[in-house]
């Protein structure tokens, strides 16, 4: 009680100015301002961990996602040697015969081009997404370090 012994101090008056003041109030907010900063630490730590759990799926599905697109690219260009090859049971390539057959082929590879295009195009969004979160969460890191840094201080 450092005060104690002095008259008038302000935390022996009920003065609201002193009440303010006063260093033991003073304190205990401090202390309580700091529970809460620790508190929220560990939360934006927590969230962190999670968010670099979610970053890691995302990346284990764009692999898979690459994987897929490379297996169907490897199926189209499997597709196109067999119509070279059959033709359509016929020796005349599909493009010089109305055999409803080789029309058929020919739709369903436009097709598959078109949906792989579109893989293509939806692979290098989420690329670009991952690599937007990756810049976020090492900034959060970075903002982390921060506080921790200015909580020691």
């Amino acid at each position: 009680t450092i005060l104690s012994g002095v008259k008038n101090s302000c935390c022996q008056t009920r003065n609201l100015c002193c009440q303010t003041k006063n260093p033991y109030s003073m304190l205990s907010n401090q202390e309580s301002i700091l529970s809460h900063q620790d508190s929220i630490l560990s939360n934006q730590e927590s969230s962190l961990s999670n968010q670099k759990y979610m970053l890691s799926n995302q990346e284990s599905l764009l692999s898979n996602q690459e994987s897929m697109l490379s297996n169907q690219e490897s199926m189209l260009s499997n597709q196109e040697s067999i119509d070279q090859e059959s033709n359509c049971q016929t020796k005349i390539p599909c493009c010089q015969t109305k055999n409803p057959c080789c029309q058929k082929q020919e739709s369903m590879l436009s097709n598959q081009e078109f949906i792989l295009s579109h893989q293509d195009s939806i692979l290098s969004n989420q690329e670009s997404l991952l690599s937007n979160q990756e810049s976020i969460l090492s900034n959060q890191e970075s903002i982390l370090s921060n506080q921790e840094s200015m909580l020691s201080d």
